[in-house]
């Protein structure tokens, strides 16, 4: 039998020890929504348009436009391609644009935080360039994507459509004979 002394000592570890991993669950579970929240697409977004509206200099504003521009076009090829079930192909290309999007945007984060605006006005036109081109392969993934899409829907649509029709077709039919059995059973 144990004495007072350790029965209250075991009831102290015990709640100590309940009490820590309720802690330990707590934060967990508010680390796993930080995280989640810091990967989502709109805060992501949310906190380009928050840089470019604060940037000190004008340029650095425009740094912070083309930004958000970019981010919109990969971010969008990405939808799109998850959205038609694209082929591996346009996907490989998805992600190398991706990865090229995040380079260029690492260069624009650097010139947004620039203060020598000699630099960022000579520097700005070759990146404004490369989002402008890396917008409009974007945007040529995503027509090619919907192409792709709409060449595969289309024969399914017509054989859903002929299905149909077969079928209400079939269920005419079959209306016509029970008329005509109630008709022959004088009901």
């Amino acid at each position: 039998m144990i004495g007072v002394f350790e029965a209250m000592l075991l009831v102290l570890v015990t709640s100590v020890a309940i009490f820590g991993c309720a802690v330990g669950l707590g934060s967990l579970g508010v680390w796993l929504a930080v995280r989640k929240v810091r990967r989502s697409r709109a805060f992501n977004r949310g906190r380009l348009v928050m840089r470019t509206a604060t940037a000190a200099h004008k340029l650095g504003r425009e740094v912070g436009r083309l930004r958000v521009e970019m981010f919109d076009s990969v971010m969008a090829t990405g939808r799109v391609l998850t959205e038609v079930d694209a082929p591996r192909v346009l996907r490989d290309l998805a992600h190398d644009l991706q990865r090229t999007a995040d380079r260029t945007d690492h260069r624009l984060a650097l010139l947004v935080a620039e203060p020598d605006q000699d630099l960022v006005a000579r520097l700005l036109p070759s990146l404004r360039s490369s989002v402008s081109q890396l917008n409009r392969a974007s945007a040529e993934v995503r027509a090619t994507a919907w192409q792709f899409a709409t060449e595969l829907s289309q024969p399914r649509e017509q054989a859903l459509t002929l299905e149909v029709a077969e079928q209400l077709a079939g269920l005419r039919v079959g209306v016509a004979e029970v008329q005509a059995i109630r008709i022959r059973a004088g009901l």
